[in-house]
């Protein structure tokens, strides 16, 4: 699982401002100090918060785990609380590494099953 043991993934991103694209392999976890978050998602009201300790939505290079650090090597892209406080830390969002600040940022998951494309 993406707490417990990693997922083997391959991202894409393509950069929206000149299309470049960019490939990565690696393993991802969530973060690895999360705990238990599956119940957070069987609730009908909205639920924020629901890693235990940190978390990483996002694509990069190698090994991802938002219970570690961002290293300098990682040209990571997405929104993490990269092992820090937990209540203020997720208004980072980067891009090839770089962190931009945006304190009202929201990350809106969506899960559907395609094929991988060759």
């Amino acid at each position: 699982s993406a707490v417990s043991v990693g997922e083997k993934v391959t991202y894409r991103v393509v950069r929206k401002a000149d299309q470049a694209e960019f490939v990565y392999s690696g393993t991802w976890y969530f973060s690895n100090g999360a705990s238990n978050f599956a119940t957070k998602f069987a609730v009908t009201s909205i639920v924020y918060g629901f890693s235990g300790d940190d978390g990483a939505w996002g694509a990069g290079i190698g090994t991802i785990n938002g219970n570690g650090g961002l290293s300098y090597l990682t040209k990571f892209w997405g929104v993490a609380n990269w092992n820090t406080v937990d209540t203020s830390s997720c208004y980072n969002v980067y891009a090839d590494g770089s962190a931009l600040y945006y304190p009202s940022s929201k990350t809106y998951m969506y899960y559907s099953t395609v094929a991988v494309p060759s």
